[in-house]
């Protein structure tokens, strides 16, 4: 018998599944590998896009726009890596 919960948040109020290993296996493995590719995939986008917004503030050295939001951007992926 096996009882699974949410793979990686713990204090997370989900309900819990009980049956046999074999059964719960699969569905198990899948969400977890989703909820990391998620986290990655949003990461990736976030630094294609600061790279892009940091391009933008080379070319556009006037601009302060840019650079602040360059900077915004990398903040963010910094912050998104958990």
């Amino acid at each position: 018998m096996i009882v699974h919960s949410a793979p990686l948040f713990p204090p997370l109020l989900a309900p819990f599944h009980l049956g046999p290993g074999a059964a719960l296996r699969p569905a198990y493995e899948l969400r977890e590998a989703l909820t990391s590719d998620v986290a990655w995939f949003g990461l990736v986008l976030a630094l294609f896009c600061a790279s892009g917004l940091t391009a933008l503030a080379v070319v556009r050295r006037r601009d302060r726009v840019y650079h602040w939001a360059a900077l915004a951007a990398a903040a963010s992926a910094v912050l998104s890596i958990h």
